[in-house]
């Protein structure tokens, strides 16, 4: 890559420079990123692992870079994933998103498809569409709020198609069992066909609400420099109440042996009787 600034060099640079170094800069990185996730699922794709001495590709990685196996293994699966979702690669590629809105977009449709099975490969497609747009113009977290909007909206979509295809069969058992009255002759076996466009029904029960669906849930705990942790997660509706009930015995209000009230701010403790609360950490 041309030289453009570093520590010894930047402060020679005019403005102009200065911007248009970052933008070739922030370019050259995506397009970087994008060849090595896709080397990577190459890799992986190949099974080179053992010609390299190693039990997989994300161990080899791990070692050869110094990173956790987690974290490389998660670059390969995103590399598999931008194989099959090219709109998203090309954009990661040229720049238009950074790695993390790619990343963003993947899990989204992964949250998506995890509130909806079923959704087609045209549904997909769309959702990915959207989340893309979304990434062009805003930050990372907002294609995460627009994947759980997407996800709610499916599982929705879903619930309703389950139940109007039960009901149309009920009401098509129903016609079945009156026209076998009025026709006491018919062979067993004789059913009238279903009508054209009848929608098919998904397999299995419908998917749950997103607010109860614990495939959904992820909670990360991540050690601090300063030996502190930082807590994140999104949990089912019942699993949050367990985990209220759980702590709240070490966040509620202590008072002193003299009666002075906690001073602890009451935005961090976790009272169970308010739907609203919540943890601040």
């Amino acid at each position: 890559m041309e030289e453009v600034g570093g520590f010894t060099t930047a402060h020679t640079l005019s403005d102009q420079d200065i911007v248009t170094a970052l933008a070739r800069i922030h370019t050259t990185e995506t397009s970087v990123a994008a060849s090595r996730l896709a080397l990577l699922a190459e890799a992986e794709r190949r099974g080179l692992a053992l010609k390299l001495g190693h039990s997989s590709i994300k161990r080899w990685y791990s070692n050869a870079v110094r990173i956790p196996e987690g974290n490389a293994a998660h670059q390969i699966a995103l590399g598999y994933w931008l194989g099959a979702h090219p709109s998203v690669a090309e954009a990661l590629s040229n720049g238009t998103i950074h790695i993390l809105h790619a990343k963003a977009i993947a899990d989204g449709h992964s949250t998506i498809l995890t509130a909806d099975p079923t959704l087609t490969d045209t549904h997909q497609a769309d959702a990915v569409a959207v989340l893309l747009d979304i990434a062009t113009r805003s930050l990372p977290r907002t294609v995460t709020d627009r994947a759980h909007e997407l996800a709610h909206q499916a599982a929705c979509d879903a619930r309703a198609r389950h139940e109007t295809e039960r009901r149309r069969r009920e009401e098509e058992q129903r016609q079945q069992a009156a026209d076998k009255n009025s026709r006491p002759d018919d062979k067993p076996g004789d059913q009238p066909p279903a009508p054209p466009g009848a929608p098919v029904p998904p397999p299995g029960p419908p998917p749950v609400p997103v607010a109860e669906n614990t495939a959904l849930n992820t909670l990360g705990i991540y050690p601090l420099a300063n030996g502190r942790s930082k807590i994140d997660g999104n949990l089912d509706k019942l699993t949050t109440e367990k985990l209220k009930t759980a702590l709240s015995p070490l966040t509620a209000p202590t008072p002193a042996p003299d009666g002075t009230r906690d001073p602890e701010p009451p935005t961090n403790a976790t009272p169970t009787d308010s739907p609203n609360s919540s943890t601040a950490t």
